[in-house]
């Protein structure tokens, strides 16, 4: 669903903008994130992020994340534009970071394409 890879040498959060947004509707959501991080601590990466994008209350509810080696300071946000948004911190640098996102589909959420998410390198830990 959606890539990135990256020869920067910056301690950097990264991003991913999913298209689930809690004051427009309501969606359950399962995305997983794989990949390796040379210049981190720990290289692998291996994160489980799931959760329900609540109209009624225009929040993100029941948010679990399953993260297989306990780095990379995973989050699940609402960014100011209102939509989902995964945040990974691989310190203390993303040198040659690649990873992968998928999602699949769980309760009454929808299905995510390509092009629907987008990854987003930034010193701000929230965006």
């Amino acid at each position: 669903m959606a890539s990135y890879f990256t020869t920067a040498n910056a301690d950097s959060y990264i991003h991913i903008r999913t298209p689930f947004n809690p004051t427009q509707s309501s969606d359950m959501f399962h995305f997983e994130v794989k990949g390796y991080a040379f210049g981190a601590t720990q290289k692998i990466i291996d994160i489980t992020f799931t959760g329900y994008a609540y109209y009624p209350t225009q929040s993100i509810n029941s948010v679990d994340i399953l993260n297989q080696n306990g780095a990379h300071d995973p989050a699940i946000y609402q960014g100011s534009d209102g939509n989902v948004y995964l945040r990974i911190h691989p310190t203390p640098s993303i040198y040659y970071l690649s990873f992968r996102v998928d999602s699949i589909q769980v309760g009454n959420g929808g299905t995510v394409e390509p092009g629907e998410v987008t990854v987003v390198s930034s010193a701000n830990s929230t965006l």
